[in-house]
């Protein structure tokens, strides 16, 4: 039941926003590649090793996030089910003495594991977005250095013109 939920969660509400998400940035992507691309046709070599780079990165993000939220999903149902028998049986533990604080503490400990792994996921892709980041900012000095090597330096770059 609870995978079922979570699925249709998936499919009602962060499907369309993906979709909306995709199409936007492969619009911008798109565009700013274009407008690079016609002014400075030299950038054109750059790209292929770019896209590499930007693959490997992405295939090494997909599986460590893959495994850590299926981590966070088979969390989540010792917790439900704990809550379900708790509350099935919520009679019998307020009665018998010490049962009630063993189960809050029950619930605490399976609501903490769940909330490491959740935490676990959200460093993973706070990981990816600054790590690609990072890689993006230095491929893009290396092509802009690049480019004025190979075109040559520009009059105003001169070191006698200053």
């Amino acid at each position: 039941m609870n995978r079922f939920s979570s699925d249709i969660n998936a499919i009602d509400s962060t499907l369309p926003e993906e979709w909306n998400d995709l199409f936007a940035f492969s619009v911008i992507i798109c565009g700013t590649l274009f407008v690079i691309s016609y002014s400075t046709p030299m950038f054109l070599i750059m790209v292929p090793p770019l896209i590499l780079v930007y693959l490997w990165i992405q295939d090494y993000f997909i599986k460590s996030s893959q495994s850590l939220k299926r981590m966070y999903s088979v969390s989540r149902s010792p917790l439900y089910q704990h809550f379900s028998e708790t509350l099935a049986g919520a009679s019998s533990i307020r009665v018998i003495d010490g049962l009630k604080d063993r189960f809050v503490r029950l619930s605490d400990e399976r609501a903490d594991t769940i909330a490491n792994r959740m935490n676990a996921w959200t460093n993973n892709n706070r990981w990816y977005f600054y790590s690609f980041k990072k890689k993006i900012e230095n491929q893009k000095s290396f092509c802009e250095e690049a480019a004025i090597v190979v075109s040559g330096a520009p009059s105003w770059l001169e070191p006698s013109n200053c």
